[in-house]
Protein backbone atom coordinates (compact mmCIF):
# COMPACT_ATOMS: atom_id res chain seq x y z
CA UNK A 1 0.00 0.00 0.00
CA UNK A 2 0.96 3.45 -0.82
CA UNK A 3 0.15 7.12 0.24
CA UNK A 4 1.36 10.36 -0.79
CA UNK A 5 4.54 11.30 0.63
CA UNK A 6 4.57 14.88 2.54
CA UNK A 7 7.82 16.03 1.23
CA UNK A 8 7.66 18.90 -0.96
CA UNK A 9 5.41 17.62 -4.04
CA UNK A 10 3.85 20.41 -5.88
CA UNK A 11 1.81 20.49 -9.13
CA UNK A 12 3.33 18.16 -11.51
CA UNK A 13 5.07 16.12 -9.01
CA UNK A 14 3.42 12.97 -7.15
CA UNK A 15 5.24 11.54 -4.72
CA UNK A 16 4.46 8.35 -2.53
CA UNK A 17 5.65 6.93 0.47
CA UNK A 18 5.65 3.26 0.87
CA UNK A 19 3.81 2.26 4.37
CA UNK A 20 3.02 -0.53 6.31
CA UNK A 21 -0.21 -2.34 5.81
CA UNK A 22 -3.33 -1.68 8.43
CA UNK A 23 -2.43 -3.89 11.65
CA UNK A 24 1.38 -4.47 10.58
CA UNK A 25 3.46 -3.32 13.93
CA UNK A 26 2.07 -1.09 16.12
CA UNK A 27 1.39 1.91 13.81
CA UNK A 28 -2.16 2.48 12.70
CA UNK A 29 -2.44 3.20 9.13
CA UNK A 30 -5.54 3.39 7.17
CA UNK A 31 -5.54 2.46 3.78
CA UNK A 32 -6.03 5.16 1.02
CA UNK A 33 -5.11 7.70 3.63
CA UNK A 34 -3.29 10.51 1.54
CA UNK A 35 -1.36 13.33 3.13
CA UNK A 36 -1.58 17.18 1.27
CA UNK A 37 1.28 19.31 -0.49
CA UNK A 38 4.12 19.93 0.99
CA UNK A 39 3.22 23.13 2.88
CA UNK A 40 -0.21 21.21 4.27
CA UNK A 41 -1.13 20.05 7.54
CA UNK A 42 -0.45 16.25 6.99
CA UNK A 43 -3.80 15.34 8.73
CA UNK A 44 -5.69 14.98 5.75
CA UNK A 45 -7.92 12.13 6.98
CA UNK A 46 -8.86 8.84 5.02
CA UNK A 47 -10.87 8.43 2.26
CA UNK A 48 -14.21 5.94 3.07
CA UNK A 49 -17.13 4.59 1.54
CA UNK A 50 -19.34 6.42 3.87
CA UNK A 51 -17.74 9.94 2.91
CA UNK A 52 -17.92 8.40 -0.72
CA UNK A 53 -21.75 8.13 -0.30
CA UNK A 54 -22.64 10.94 1.43
CA UNK A 55 -20.60 13.15 -0.74
CA UNK A 56 -22.30 11.53 -3.62
CA UNK A 57 -25.69 12.25 -2.31
CA UNK A 58 -25.32 15.95 -1.51
CA UNK A 59 -23.49 16.95 -4.49
CA UNK A 60 -26.42 14.81 -6.40
CA UNK A 61 -28.98 17.14 -4.78
CA UNK A 62 -26.84 20.57 -5.32
CA UNK A 63 -26.92 19.35 -9.36
CA UNK A 64 -30.45 18.76 -9.10
CA UNK A 65 -30.67 22.48 -7.16
CA UNK A 66 -28.82 24.20 -9.60
CA UNK A 67 -30.25 22.52 -12.83
CA UNK A 68 -33.58 21.33 -11.98
CA UNK A 69 -35.61 23.67 -14.49
CA UNK A 70 -33.54 21.50 -17.43
CA UNK A 71 -36.08 18.96 -16.99
CA UNK A 72 -38.74 21.16 -18.43
CA UNK A 73 -36.92 21.78 -21.34
CA UNK A 74 -37.50 21.80 -25.10
CA UNK A 75 -35.35 20.77 -27.82
CA UNK A 76 -32.53 23.62 -28.56
CA UNK A 77 -30.00 24.72 -30.70
CA UNK A 78 -28.34 22.18 -32.59
CA UNK A 79 -30.29 19.24 -31.34
CA UNK A 80 -33.18 18.51 -34.27
CA UNK A 81 -29.58 18.05 -36.10
CA UNK A 82 -27.31 16.56 -34.45
CA UNK A 83 -30.02 13.91 -32.89
CA UNK A 84 -31.77 13.64 -37.07
CA UNK A 85 -28.08 12.60 -38.08
CA UNK A 86 -26.75 9.93 -34.98
CA UNK A 87 -30.37 8.39 -36.42
CA UNK A 88 -29.27 7.79 -39.36
CA UNK A 89 -26.00 6.07 -38.56
CA UNK A 90 -25.19 3.01 -37.92
CA UNK A 91 -22.02 1.96 -35.33
CA UNK A 92 -19.49 1.94 -38.25
CA UNK A 93 -20.74 5.30 -39.89
CA UNK A 94 -20.11 6.76 -36.52
CA UNK A 95 -16.66 5.35 -36.34
CA UNK A 96 -15.46 4.74 -39.86
CA UNK A 97 -17.53 6.09 -42.66
CA UNK A 98 -17.23 9.64 -43.23
CA UNK A 99 -20.35 12.00 -43.50
CA UNK A 100 -20.83 14.75 -46.10
CA UNK A 101 -23.67 16.43 -44.41
CA UNK A 102 -21.71 16.47 -41.26
CA UNK A 103 -18.34 17.85 -42.65
CA UNK A 104 -20.43 20.45 -44.17
CA UNK A 105 -22.64 21.29 -40.89
CA UNK A 106 -20.65 20.70 -38.26
CA UNK A 107 -17.32 19.76 -38.91
CA UNK A 108 -15.89 17.66 -35.90
CA UNK A 109 -14.73 14.61 -34.96
CA UNK A 110 -17.41 13.70 -31.86
CA UNK A 111 -18.32 9.93 -32.21
CA UNK A 112 -19.61 9.85 -28.62
CA UNK A 113 -21.91 12.34 -28.77
CA UNK A 114 -23.26 10.73 -32.25
CA UNK A 115 -23.75 7.37 -29.91
CA UNK A 116 -24.68 9.50 -26.62
CA UNK A 117 -27.69 10.75 -28.80
CA UNK A 118 -28.75 7.16 -30.02
CA UNK A 119 -28.29 5.84 -26.27
CA UNK A 120 -31.05 8.81 -25.39
CA UNK A 121 -33.39 7.99 -28.22
CA UNK A 122 -33.77 4.72 -27.44
CA UNK A 123 -34.75 5.07 -23.97
CA UNK A 124 -36.66 8.25 -24.18
CA UNK A 125 -37.48 8.60 -27.94
CA UNK A 126 -38.64 12.52 -28.19
CA UNK A 127 -39.25 12.94 -24.71
CA UNK A 128 -36.36 15.78 -23.86
CA UNK A 129 -36.43 15.74 -20.33
CA UNK A 130 -35.13 11.84 -20.22
CA UNK A 131 -31.94 13.45 -22.84
CA UNK A 132 -31.61 16.42 -19.97
CA UNK A 133 -31.86 14.12 -16.96
CA UNK A 134 -28.75 12.14 -18.81
CA UNK A 135 -27.05 15.79 -19.25
CA UNK A 136 -27.44 16.14 -15.21
CA UNK A 137 -26.18 12.71 -14.29
CA UNK A 138 -23.00 13.32 -16.24
CA UNK A 139 -22.82 16.70 -14.37
CA UNK A 140 -23.21 14.81 -11.38
CA UNK A 141 -20.67 12.48 -11.66
CA UNK A 142 -18.17 14.90 -12.50
CA UNK A 143 -18.56 16.76 -9.78
CA UNK A 144 -18.51 13.79 -7.42
CA UNK A 145 -15.45 12.52 -9.41
CA UNK A 146 -13.81 15.94 -8.84
CA UNK A 147 -14.40 15.70 -5.50
CA UNK A 148 -12.63 12.44 -5.29
CA UNK A 149 -9.52 13.56 -7.21
CA UNK A 150 -9.08 16.32 -4.71
CA UNK A 151 -9.17 14.02 -1.45
CA UNK A 152 -5.58 12.29 -2.87
CA UNK A 153 -4.19 15.62 -1.60
CA UNK A 154 -6.73 17.80 0.38
CA UNK A 155 -9.26 17.83 2.99
CA UNK A 156 -12.74 17.56 3.12
CA UNK A 157 -13.30 21.28 3.26
CA UNK A 158 -11.12 22.04 0.43
CA UNK A 159 -12.88 19.25 -2.08
CA UNK A 160 -15.99 20.44 -0.89
CA UNK A 161 -14.71 23.86 -2.24
CA UNK A 162 -13.12 22.30 -5.69
CA UNK A 163 -16.59 20.32 -6.15
CA UNK A 164 -18.65 23.72 -5.53
CA UNK A 165 -17.03 25.89 -7.81
CA UNK A 166 -16.98 23.34 -10.67
CA UNK A 167 -20.94 23.03 -10.05
CA UNK A 168 -21.40 26.64 -9.68
CA UNK A 169 -19.57 28.09 -12.93
CA UNK A 170 -21.19 29.64 -15.66
CA UNK A 171 -19.93 27.73 -18.32
CA UNK A 172 -21.01 24.06 -16.27
CA UNK A 173 -24.41 26.44 -16.41
CA UNK A 174 -24.62 26.48 -20.08
CA UNK A 175 -22.86 22.66 -20.45
CA UNK A 176 -26.48 21.94 -18.51
CA UNK A 177 -28.63 23.49 -20.68
CA UNK A 178 -27.29 22.22 -23.69
CA UNK A 179 -28.21 18.90 -24.51
CA UNK A 180 -25.35 19.52 -27.95
CA UNK A 181 -22.65 20.12 -25.51
CA UNK A 182 -22.70 17.09 -23.30
CA UNK A 183 -19.67 15.72 -24.72
CA UNK A 184 -18.10 18.60 -22.86
CA UNK A 185 -19.43 16.82 -19.62
CA UNK A 186 -19.01 13.08 -20.77
CA UNK A 187 -15.18 13.42 -21.82
CA UNK A 188 -14.38 15.74 -18.51
CA UNK A 189 -15.71 12.51 -16.74
CA UNK A 190 -13.55 10.22 -18.97
CA UNK A 191 -11.01 12.84 -18.23
CA UNK A 192 -10.94 12.34 -14.20
CA UNK A 193 -11.72 8.84 -14.40
CA UNK A 194 -8.33 8.45 -16.52
CA UNK A 195 -6.28 10.65 -13.47
CA UNK A 196 -7.74 8.40 -10.95
CA UNK A 197 -6.93 4.98 -12.82
CA UNK A 198 -3.09 6.92 -13.41
CA UNK A 199 -2.65 7.39 -9.62
CA UNK A 200 -3.27 3.93 -9.05
CA UNK A 201 -1.40 2.76 -11.34
CA UNK A 202 1.61 5.03 -10.02
CA UNK A 203 0.86 4.33 -6.43
CA UNK A 204 0.19 0.40 -6.62
CA UNK A 205 0.18 -1.39 -10.11
CA UNK A 206 1.81 -0.05 -13.38
CA UNK A 207 -0.48 -2.32 -15.49
CA UNK A 208 -3.48 -0.29 -14.85
CA UNK A 209 -1.83 2.23 -17.70
CA UNK A 210 -3.63 0.34 -20.01
CA UNK A 211 -7.01 0.96 -18.72
CA UNK A 212 -6.58 5.15 -18.01
CA UNK A 213 -4.67 4.90 -21.70
CA UNK A 214 -8.34 4.03 -22.48
CA UNK A 215 -10.14 6.23 -20.22
CA UNK A 216 -8.11 8.84 -22.35
CA UNK A 217 -9.23 7.77 -25.43
CA UNK A 218 -12.81 7.85 -24.70
CA UNK A 219 -12.33 11.29 -23.63
CA UNK A 220 -10.58 12.17 -26.97
CA UNK A 221 -13.20 10.76 -28.91
CA UNK A 222 -15.58 12.74 -26.92
CA UNK A 223 -14.39 15.97 -27.53
CA UNK A 224 -10.85 17.31 -29.20
CA UNK A 225 -9.96 19.66 -26.40
CA UNK A 226 -8.69 16.47 -24.13
CA UNK A 227 -6.19 15.60 -27.16
CA UNK A 228 -3.37 17.17 -25.99
CA UNK A 229 -3.85 15.93 -22.41
CA UNK A 230 -2.45 12.62 -23.50
CA UNK A 231 1.05 14.45 -22.84
CA UNK A 232 0.51 14.84 -19.01
CA UNK A 233 2.16 11.51 -18.23
CA UNK A 234 5.21 12.85 -19.89
CA UNK A 235 5.51 16.13 -17.43
CA UNK A 236 4.12 14.67 -14.42
CA UNK A 237 6.57 14.14 -11.86
CA UNK A 238 6.50 10.33 -9.91
CA UNK A 239 8.49 8.15 -7.51
CA UNK A 240 10.89 7.29 -10.05
CA UNK A 241 11.32 10.88 -12.01
CA UNK A 242 13.95 9.23 -14.47
CA UNK A 243 12.82 10.06 -17.92
CA UNK A 244 12.87 6.29 -19.19
CA UNK A 245 10.42 5.68 -16.71
CA UNK A 246 8.28 8.44 -17.66
CA UNK A 247 8.47 7.33 -21.52
CA UNK A 248 7.59 3.99 -21.06
CA UNK A 249 4.29 4.77 -19.14
CA UNK A 250 4.10 7.28 -21.63
CA UNK A 251 3.53 4.75 -24.14
CA UNK A 252 -0.13 4.23 -24.17
CA UNK A 253 -1.28 7.55 -24.07
CA UNK A 254 0.84 8.44 -27.15
CA UNK A 255 -0.21 4.97 -28.72
CA UNK A 256 -4.03 6.66 -28.65
CA UNK A 257 -2.90 9.98 -29.18
CA UNK A 258 -0.42 8.71 -32.80
CA UNK A 259 -4.16 6.73 -33.65
CA UNK A 260 -6.67 9.55 -33.22
CA UNK A 261 -4.59 11.66 -35.49
CA UNK A 262 -4.99 10.03 -38.64
CA UNK A 263 -8.53 8.70 -37.65
CA UNK A 264 -9.74 11.95 -37.30
CA UNK A 265 -8.38 13.19 -40.40
CA UNK A 266 -9.97 10.47 -42.39
CA UNK A 267 -13.46 10.85 -40.74
CA UNK A 268 -13.01 14.62 -41.84
CA UNK A 269 -11.53 13.86 -45.06
CA UNK A 270 -8.29 14.93 -44.52
CA UNK A 271 -9.04 18.06 -42.94
CA UNK A 272 -8.14 19.33 -39.44
CA UNK A 273 -12.41 20.38 -38.68
CA UNK A 274 -13.82 23.28 -36.24
CA UNK A 275 -15.29 26.30 -36.74
CA UNK A 276 -12.16 28.09 -38.17
CA UNK A 277 -11.66 25.84 -41.04
CA UNK A 278 -8.16 25.65 -41.21
CA UNK A 279 -7.38 28.90 -40.47
CA UNK A 280 -5.01 30.50 -37.61
CA UNK A 281 -5.29 33.58 -35.54
CA UNK A 282 -2.15 36.33 -35.55
CA UNK A 283 -0.85 37.19 -31.87
CA UNK A 284 -3.21 40.54 -32.35
CA UNK A 285 -6.26 38.06 -32.83
CA UNK A 286 -5.08 35.77 -29.85
CA UNK A 287 -4.90 38.63 -27.65
CA UNK A 288 -8.15 40.30 -28.98
CA UNK A 289 -10.02 36.85 -28.35
CA UNK A 290 -8.17 36.35 -24.69
CA UNK A 291 -9.42 39.52 -23.03
CA UNK A 292 -13.14 38.65 -23.25
CA UNK A 293 -12.42 35.49 -21.13
CA UNK A 294 -12.84 37.02 -18.08
CA UNK A 295 -16.63 37.94 -18.59
CA UNK A 296 -17.24 34.46 -19.93
CA UNK A 297 -16.28 32.92 -16.51
CA UNK A 298 -18.02 35.90 -14.26
CA UNK A 299 -20.54 38.41 -14.16
CA UNK A 300 -19.27 41.24 -16.19
CA UNK A 301 -15.55 42.13 -17.34
CA UNK A 302 -14.59 44.22 -14.05
CA UNK A 303 -15.33 41.09 -12.05
CA UNK A 304 -13.88 38.73 -14.40
CA UNK A 305 -10.56 40.48 -14.05
CA UNK A 306 -10.92 41.13 -10.66
CA UNK A 307 -11.12 37.11 -9.92
CA UNK A 308 -8.70 35.97 -12.56
CA UNK A 309 -6.37 38.60 -11.23
CA UNK A 310 -6.91 36.94 -7.93
CA UNK A 311 -6.67 33.42 -9.61
CA UNK A 312 -3.20 33.81 -11.28
CA UNK A 313 -2.00 35.47 -7.87
CA UNK A 314 -2.83 32.17 -6.26
CA UNK A 315 -1.04 30.38 -9.01
CA UNK A 316 2.34 32.90 -8.76
CA UNK A 317 2.31 32.25 -4.44
CA UNK A 318 1.47 28.15 -4.72
CA UNK A 319 3.58 27.07 -7.88
CA UNK A 320 5.94 29.30 -8.65
CA UNK A 321 8.52 29.61 -6.38
CA UNK A 322 10.40 26.61 -8.13
CA UNK A 323 10.93 26.21 -11.60
CA UNK A 324 10.00 22.61 -12.18
CA UNK A 325 6.15 23.42 -10.82
CA UNK A 326 6.24 26.58 -13.01
CA UNK A 327 7.36 24.75 -15.76
CA UNK A 328 4.83 22.23 -15.48
CA UNK A 329 2.20 24.96 -14.68
CA UNK A 330 3.17 26.27 -18.01
CA UNK A 331 3.17 22.94 -19.79
CA UNK A 332 -0.79 22.73 -18.60
CA UNK A 333 -1.77 26.16 -19.83
CA UNK A 334 -0.51 25.45 -23.23
CA UNK A 335 -1.71 22.33 -23.66
CA UNK A 336 -5.40 23.72 -22.31
CA UNK A 337 -5.03 26.76 -24.70
CA UNK A 338 -3.86 24.72 -27.87
CA UNK A 339 -7.13 23.47 -29.17
CA UNK A 340 -8.92 26.94 -28.65
CA UNK A 341 -6.33 28.57 -30.94
CA UNK A 342 -8.92 28.06 -34.17
CA UNK A 343 -11.48 29.62 -32.05
CA UNK A 344 -9.79 33.01 -31.81
CA UNK A 345 -10.03 33.90 -36.10
CA UNK A 346 -12.26 36.44 -35.93
CA UNK A 347 -15.30 35.52 -38.14
CA UNK A 348 -14.35 31.98 -37.32
CA UNK A 349 -16.61 31.28 -34.56
CA UNK A 350 -20.23 31.36 -35.26
CA UNK A 351 -22.31 34.84 -33.77
CA UNK A 352 -18.87 36.14 -33.16
CA UNK A 353 -19.14 39.73 -31.95
CA UNK A 354 -22.91 38.64 -30.01
CA UNK A 355 -23.73 37.23 -27.39
CA UNK A 356 -25.22 33.54 -27.94
CA UNK A 357 -23.21 32.07 -25.12
CA UNK A 358 -21.28 29.64 -27.41
CA UNK A 359 -17.54 30.77 -25.77
CA UNK A 360 -18.59 29.51 -22.44
CA UNK A 361 -18.94 26.27 -23.37
CA UNK A 362 -15.19 26.12 -24.94
CA UNK A 363 -13.74 27.24 -21.40
CA UNK A 364 -15.13 24.29 -20.01
CA UNK A 365 -12.41 22.16 -19.21
CA UNK A 366 -10.36 25.60 -18.39
CA UNK A 367 -12.98 26.18 -15.53
CA UNK A 368 -12.89 22.73 -14.14
CA UNK A 369 -8.96 23.39 -14.00
CA UNK A 370 -9.01 26.69 -12.31
CA UNK A 371 -11.43 25.16 -9.90
CA UNK A 372 -9.14 22.27 -9.06
CA UNK A 373 -6.08 24.80 -9.59
CA UNK A 374 -7.24 27.08 -7.11
CA UNK A 375 -8.09 24.76 -4.29
CA UNK A 376 -4.55 22.75 -4.58
CA UNK A 377 -2.80 26.65 -4.19
CA UNK A 378 -5.06 27.80 -1.83
CA UNK A 379 -4.69 25.15 0.58
CA UNK A 380 -0.80 24.91 0.43
CA UNK A 381 -1.49 28.15 2.44
CA UNK A 382 -3.16 26.21 5.49
CA UNK A 383 -1.42 26.62 8.83
CA UNK A 384 -1.38 29.88 9.54
CA UNK A 385 -3.49 31.74 6.77
CA UNK A 386 -5.93 28.65 6.92
CA UNK A 387 -8.93 30.83 7.74
CA UNK A 388 -7.53 33.56 4.71
CA UNK A 389 -7.26 31.10 2.42
CA UNK A 390 -10.78 29.41 2.93
CA UNK A 391 -12.55 32.42 2.50
CA UNK A 392 -10.36 33.82 -0.44
CA UNK A 393 -11.83 30.12 -1.91
CA UNK A 394 -15.43 31.19 -0.58
CA UNK A 395 -15.74 34.42 -2.44
CA UNK A 396 -14.48 32.69 -5.73
CA UNK A 397 -17.29 30.28 -5.47
CA UNK A 398 -20.03 33.19 -4.73
CA UNK A 399 -18.56 35.52 -7.25
CA UNK A 400 -18.86 32.35 -10.04
CA UNK A 401 -22.46 31.45 -8.75
CA UNK A 402 -23.93 35.04 -8.28
CA UNK A 403 -24.69 36.25 -11.52
CA UNK A 404 -28.23 37.13 -12.49
CA UNK A 405 -28.10 39.36 -15.08
CA UNK A 406 -26.01 36.75 -17.29
CA UNK A 407 -28.48 33.69 -16.01
CA UNK A 408 -31.41 36.04 -16.83
CA UNK A 409 -30.10 36.76 -20.13
CA UNK A 410 -29.14 33.28 -21.25
CA UNK A 411 -32.34 31.88 -19.90
CA UNK A 412 -33.88 34.51 -22.24
CA UNK A 413 -32.23 32.99 -25.09
CA UNK A 414 -33.43 29.64 -24.09
CA UNK A 415 -36.68 30.03 -23.99
CA UNK A 416 -36.60 32.14 -27.41
CA UNK A 417 -34.92 29.32 -28.96
CA UNK A 418 -37.98 26.86 -27.07
CA UNK A 419 -40.77 28.80 -28.45
CA UNK A 420 -39.52 28.77 -31.96
CA UNK A 421 -39.35 25.04 -31.91
CA UNK A 422 -42.21 24.53 -30.59
CA UNK A 423 -44.33 26.98 -33.08
CA UNK A 424 -42.50 24.53 -35.68
CA UNK A 425 -44.14 21.37 -34.24
CA UNK A 426 -47.34 22.78 -34.29
CA UNK A 427 -49.67 21.71 -36.72
CA UNK A 428 -51.66 24.95 -38.35
CA UNK A 429 -51.44 27.29 -40.94
CA UNK A 430 -48.40 29.36 -42.02
CA UNK A 431 -46.79 31.38 -39.24
CA UNK A 432 -43.95 33.70 -39.40
CA UNK A 433 -40.99 34.23 -36.58
CA UNK A 434 -38.97 37.10 -37.00
CA UNK A 435 -35.44 36.85 -35.41
CA UNK A 436 -31.94 38.31 -35.88
CA UNK A 437 -30.46 38.52 -39.29
CA UNK A 438 -27.33 36.28 -38.23
CA UNK A 439 -30.23 33.38 -37.19
CA UNK A 440 -32.25 33.12 -39.98
CA UNK A 441 -30.35 30.29 -41.74
CA UNK A 442 -29.40 28.66 -38.76
CA UNK A 443 -33.31 28.85 -37.62
CA UNK A 444 -34.69 27.48 -41.29
CA UNK A 445 -31.85 25.01 -41.25
CA UNK A 446 -33.13 23.76 -37.20
CA UNK A 447 -36.92 24.03 -37.81
CA UNK A 448 -36.52 21.74 -40.99
CA UNK A 449 -34.48 19.03 -39.02
CA UNK A 450 -37.07 18.96 -36.32
CA UNK A 451 -40.02 18.69 -38.57
CA UNK A 452 -37.82 16.10 -40.23
CA UNK A 453 -37.58 13.92 -37.24
CA UNK A 454 -41.08 14.58 -36.61
CA UNK A 455 -42.44 13.48 -39.97
CA UNK A 456 -44.07 16.52 -41.07
CA UNK A 457 -44.07 19.29 -43.75
CA UNK A 458 -41.84 22.27 -42.57
CA UNK A 459 -43.14 24.41 -45.11
CA UNK A 460 -45.55 26.26 -42.35
CA UNK A 461 -43.14 28.14 -40.49
CA UNK A 462 -41.55 30.68 -42.64
CA UNK A 463 -38.25 32.43 -41.03
CA UNK A 464 -37.73 36.42 -41.10
CA UNK A 465 -34.85 38.69 -40.36
CA UNK A 466 -35.89 41.16 -37.70
CA UNK A 467 -34.42 43.79 -40.11
CA UNK A 468 -37.11 42.72 -43.01
CA UNK A 469 -38.91 45.84 -44.02
CA UNK A 470 -42.18 46.26 -43.68
CA UNK A 471 -43.42 43.09 -41.68
CA UNK A 472 -46.43 43.41 -38.95
CA UNK A 473 -45.47 42.46 -35.55
CA UNK A 474 -48.85 41.72 -34.71
CA UNK A 475 -49.61 38.92 -37.59
CA UNK A 476 -46.65 37.96 -36.77
CA UNK A 477 -46.53 34.41 -34.40
CA UNK A 478 -42.72 35.03 -33.13
CA UNK A 479 -40.69 38.31 -32.93
CA UNK A 480 -37.41 38.05 -31.32
CA UNK A 481 -37.36 40.33 -27.90
CA UNK A 482 -34.14 42.04 -27.25
CA UNK A 483 -33.95 41.97 -23.44
CA UNK A 484 -29.91 41.94 -22.82
CA UNK A 485 -28.60 45.04 -24.41
CA UNK A 486 -28.02 46.83 -21.33
CA UNK A 487 -25.85 44.36 -20.41
CA UNK A 488 -22.85 45.56 -22.63
CA UNK A 489 -23.07 46.28 -26.57
CA UNK A 490 -21.63 42.76 -27.06
CA UNK A 491 -24.01 41.56 -25.39
CA UNK A 492 -26.75 42.44 -27.93
CA UNK A 493 -28.81 39.59 -29.45
CA UNK A 494 -30.15 41.28 -31.79
CA UNK A 495 -27.81 43.27 -33.79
Amino acid sequence: MFRFQNSHPGIGQIKFLRVRPPGAGSSKTNFGRIRKLSTMNPTSGSFGFREGVVVTVILGLLTAGLFHDTLSGYWRFDDPMMLRFALKQSLLDVLWHPDPEQQQLAPFFTPLLTLSYQFDYHFFHLNPAGFYFHQLVVLWIAASLTYILLRHWVDRAWAWIGAMLFLVGFPTQVIAHQIMTRHYGEGLVWMIGALLIFIHAERSNPRFHGLAAIGYALAALSKEIFVPLGLLPLILETPSNSWDRRLWRTIPYLGVLVSYIPWRFHMLSGHLGGYARGNWPSLAQMADYLQDVPSWLFANQAMGILMCGLLMGVAILSFGRHRRELLVFGVLVLLLLGPLVPLMVPGGLPAHGTEFFIPERHWFLVWWCLSVGLVLGLARWSGRYSRFAMGLGLVVVLAAGIQPQKSACFAQLIAQNEQIYRLAGQQSEVLQVYVPTLLVPYVAEMTQRLAQLQGRPPEHLQVYSLNALPYKREAAAFVWHDGCAELTPALNVSQ
